[in-house]
């Protein structure tokens, strides 16, 4: 009498296998090697520019906390052509080229 309580309490305990579920004729999944290709490109370029975004964020960070530490609001620099320069009231840090700063102000002197 033992024994066949054991069976029925193991066999309670095991989860139940479910179907194997049948392929309909017709709703295979439709393999798209061109598409596959596409989305892997995009994936490894998506994931090349987060990288290179925290990398930016990171040396970012790294020039502004160096300009504040040093109170330095303007840094330019003709043989590199860089200007650096902290926004007043933001202490955000904006890095141009002298064209860029030359361009800017032809456009603020024609408006």
């Amino acid at each position: 009498m033992a024994k066949t309580a054991k069976k029925s309490e193991e066999s309670e305990q095991k989860p139940r296998r479910r179907p194997i579920q049948q392929q309909i004729p017709g709703t295979e999944d439709k393999k798209d090697p061109k598409l596959v290709e596409l989305a892997q490109n995009y994936r490894e370029a998506r994931d090349y520019r987060k990288e290179l975004t925290a990398k930016e964020i990171t040396a970012h960070d790294a020039l502004k906390s160096y300009m504040v530490e040093n109170e330095i609001e303007t840094y330019r620099d003709v043989e590199r052509d860089l200007i650096i320069f902290i926004e007043h009231g933001k202490t955000k840090v904006r890095v141009r080229t002298l064209q860029q700063e030359h361009d800017e102000n032809e456009e603020a002197d024609a408006a």
